[in-house]
């Protein structure tokens, strides 16, 4: 009994002299990894002859504002910027706090003007955080169904990642 209690002291001693040699957590540097964006959805509605509502989801794990290029691919697949009218939320510092624990993430919409497009198209899409040039900030580059301006996508759908 005397020799069970010894051992246990002594263990309890080198545990301690263990913990003592051992850095502080609080001398150790922390280096997070930044969270790119995503893009998770994306509806499309005609409002008029020449413009069209783009609704697009956008997730950034950190909350952090994203920037978001956007263009249009037609027929010959050659990618065209999208003109945007005025009263679109734009794409420049797009919030995402508010869907942070949505898996969807935040929605924001963008008005097309479409003045110049015909025929079936696809929009193409990258968001990027920006965090610094140290860390990568450019999330996947995304596509959406082929459409018709006519009928737009009504429905949110799917992106796909462009290889």
């Amino acid at each position: 009994m005397h020799s069970d209690l010894i051992r246990r002291t002594l263990l309890g001693l080198a545990g301690a002299a263990l913990v003592l040699a051992l850095p502080s957590g609080c001398d150790a540097p922390v280096v997070l990894s930044n969270a790119v964006p995503r893009v998770t959805w994306v509806a499309v509605v005609p409002v008029g002859a020449t413009t069209a509502r783009i609704t697009v989801w956008l997730s950034d794990a950190e909350g952090d504002s994203v920037d978001l290029a956007v263009a249009w691919l037609g027929s010959t697949g050659a990618a065209t910027a999208i003109v945007e009218k005025a009263g679109s939320y734009g794409t420049i510092g797009l919030p995402t706090r508010d869907g942070l624990y949505d898996p969807n993430g935040q929605a924001h919409q963008i008005l097309w003007d479409t003045s110049d497009v015909t025929g079936t198209v696809r929009l193409v899409m990258t968001p990027d955080d920006r965090p610094d040039e140290a860390k990568k900030g450019t999330g996947d580059t995304v596509e959406t169904p082929a459409f018709d301006l006519g009928t737009g996508l009504p429905e949110p759908a799917p992106v796909e990642v462009v290889p």
